[in-house]
């Protein structure tokens, strides 16, 4: 884990060097729901490829500017990350016996109050077939298990504004989907594209900074999950698909979030 105000002064630094402005659309009443809890799951839409850059950028100063720089942070992130020392340590990325931490492993750290928030962007490798502004079906939804089983709300918090920084590659066409595959094999950690995705893809999307992000729309809200620990099926599969309907409900919450940010913002975007 990793404290929100640990890298501070870098990642204040990298927000006037990258971002305009970052503007908070809140729903959710961060001030006063951690001056008495002290857990959370936030679940945030992906967008391009180095959108959880921006979202570090954006939110880590802003938690630290309400009080509660103290508060412990991971992330559930893909191996690419993982695989960074400096990335992995900002985001406080951790192993236990030189392997990645499973659901109960992040189940123990939130009930021994050791992790405070864990944060999660599950549309994951889905994002690279998607635009960067519409939110993509979802990768996994085992991180709702978690929050479950160490009874966490959970935050979902939409951004608008980094697709400043994806560009998107046509892939219609059988060779050029071969060739993404060939290519994906030389680069550590993304030798495992899901297949059918790619398969259906008509585009892939490339992602780096194109230069400074003007303004960065955050929406934020509470997820209310039908769905209980005690209703969660021992079995594997059952379980699995008892997350991923609820999961599609949250889904389905962030689209509506994200289209009250374009919405508001129309007349300025």
């Amino acid at each position: 884990m990793v404290r929100f105000d640990e890298y501070d002064g870098v990642l204040r630094a990298c927000q006037r060097l990258f971002i305009g402005k970052v503007h908070f659309m809140d729903g959710f009443p961060w001030k006063e729901y951690f001056g008495t809890e002290q857990r959370a799951l936030i679940v945030a839409n992906h967008g391009p490829i180095i959108g959880p850059l921006v979202w570090v950028m954006a939110l880590f100063p802003r938690i630290v500017d309400l009080g509660y720089g103290h508060l412990t942070f991971s992330a559930i992130a893909h191996p690419l990350i993982r695989n960074l020392p400096l990335f992995a340590r900002i985001v406080g990325f951790e192993k236990r016996r030189g392997k990645r931490l499973r659901t109960a492993d992040y189940v123990e750290l939130f009930k021994e109050g050791r992790l405070n928030l864990l944060s999660v962007a599950p549309e994951g490798e889905y994002t690279l077939y998607g635009n960067g502004v519409d939110i993509q079906p979802f990768r996994s939804p085992r991180s709702l298990e978690i929050a479950l089983k160490a009874d966490c709300r959970i935050i979902l918090v939409v951004g608008k504004g980094f697709e400043h920084w994806q560009r998107g590659i046509s892939i219609e066409t059988g060779w050029k989907k071969r060739l993404v595959k060939r290519l994906a094999v030389t680069i550590p950690f993304l030798d495992k594209l899901d297949e059918e995705a790619l398969e259906n893809a008509a585009k892939i999307s490339f992602s780096v900074i194109f230069g400074r992000i003007p303004d960065f729309y955050v929406a934020s809200e509470i997820f209310e999950p039908e769905l209980t620990v005690a209703m969660l099926a021992e079995d594997r599969a059952t379980r699995d698909e008892q997350l991923s309907a609820e999961a599609a409900r949250m889904r389905q919450q962030m689209i509506r979030m994200l289209a009250g940010i374009r919405a508001s913002t129309s007349s300025g975007s």
